[in-house]
């Protein structure tokens, strides 16, 4: 048998759904509002796979890693600049998204 494991994210308004999956039925689910959110760390998570970490002030932090498409990313930093939220991005962040964004380019 094989079991399956995912996480979904959703940006909706000023909240952000994050959702673990088991089965296709959550088993956990986290809305995060800006006012919760520390710090966004934007850093590679592997060589071409972009990722970011969402640290908050309560509760547990979030590791964004391996989603497709990686619009996701996008969508991310843009939230950060919208709610004016303390974020950094290290060095080879931008290499893996170029990558991943190339190769999600090749796929299609």
């Amino acid at each position: 048998m094989i079991i399956t494991l995912s996480y979904e994210l959703e940006i909706k308004g000023a909240s952000i759904h994050y959702r673990f999956l088991l089965l296709k039925k959550v088993v956990y689910a986290k809305e995060i509002e800006p006012s919760n959110i520390q710090k966004v760390i934007f850093k590679h998570a592997g060589w071409g796979r972009p990722g970011a970490y969402i640290k908050t002030k309560r509760g547990f932090n979030l590791r964004i890693l391996f989603f497709s498409p990686i619009e996701v990313m996008e969508e991310l930093q843009s939230y950060v600049n919208h709610y004016s939220i303390d974020w950094e991005e290290k060095k080879d962040f931008q290499v893996a998204y170029e990558l991943k964004k190339r190769n999600e380019k090749r796929e299609a």
